[in-house]
């Protein structure tokens, strides 16, 4: 049985977050979705400002909110869900409900936004990743669940089979039966592997040798337009990304140009911890 989980906190980015969810749930042989609610200490009044409303209330309202989500789920994809909720924090809430129960996998939404809004929307979904070893997918604003054709495991050609996440990889491999592609990132424009690299290389191809994977050498000036062509021209369906070991990802996810291309990309993205 797999197990999702997903935060949700009735934007439509976590709703839309919900619903890729779903759509990958019902692409396996046996899952389940666990949707997470925080809902807030106090109240908000239709201008925003605080009210008084019982802790009785809020949870009565919470529940009901989350079993009419399960409603509207179900009619996406009949997968098994549930629901856990509760007041506080939401980094404190999930740490908690991490630390009591076993997930396989987390999806989260990230949206469109103005730069300050990036940096309030994406620092839950980049608190997650740092804190958590679970695999955790990141479905840009609009994004919806479509078969997973192809996926791209972007690589360093640095200690394999230390630093790539096999085990994890083959999950989703045997799960969804994609196309795998291997993509290595650099800078040196026409420069060939070294012997290192080459060897390297092989390593990741016989580690894969199952799934049959397509290696390629990405040669880029700006990392992230690069990698976006490279999943537009390949038609990739999910970009799996390894943030403590992959040196360019704080390049790909920091608070810059690149960060703003991150929250406007192409496809899911997956961060996945050796």
């Amino acid at each position: 049985m797999t197990r999702i989980l997903v935060p949700v906190d009735f934007s439509k980015i976590s709703l839309n977050a919900a619903e890729y969810a779903m759509g990958m749930a019902g692409a396996l042989e046996k899952a389940e979705v666990i949707l997470f609610h925080v809902y807030p200490p106090t109240g908000i009044g239709s201008d925003g400002s605080p009210v008084e409303v019982s802790d009785d209330k809020r949870r009565k309202d919470a529940a009901q909110m989350l079993e009419d989500l399960q409603v509207h789920l179900f009619n996406i994809a009949p997968v098994p869900t549930d629901f856990r909720y509760g007041d506080g924090e939401f980094l404190t809430g999930i740490r908690t409900l991490l630390a009591q129960e076993h997930f396989d996998l987390i999806v989260m939404g990230i949206a469109h936004a103005s730069a300050v809004e990036e940096r309030l929307l994406g620092s839950s979904v980049f608190n997650v990743i740092e804190e958590n070893t679970i695999p955790v997918v990141i479905v840009g604003d609009g994004m919806t669940y479509k078969q997973m054709k192809r996926i791209a495991l972007a690589v360093e050609l640095s200690d394999v089979h230390q630093s790539v996440p096999f085990g994890r990889m083959k999950m989703f491999l045997d799960s969804f039966k994609p196309e795998l592609h291997l993509v290595y990132a650099t800078e040196e424009a026409g420069q060939p592997l070294t012997q290192n690299q080459e060897q390297e290389k092989q390593k990741l191809m016989d580690m894969f040798k199952d799934y049959a994977p397509k290696f390629t050498t990405l040669q880029m000036y700006d990392f992230v337009e690069s990698l976006n062509t490279f999943v537009h021209q390949r038609e990739i369906d999910l970009l799996v990304m390894m943030p403590r070991k992959l040196s360019l990802w704080q390049r790909f996810f920091g608070y810059s140009h690149t960060r703003k291309l991150a929250f406007h990309g192409i496809a899911p993205i997956v961060a996945m911890h050796d």
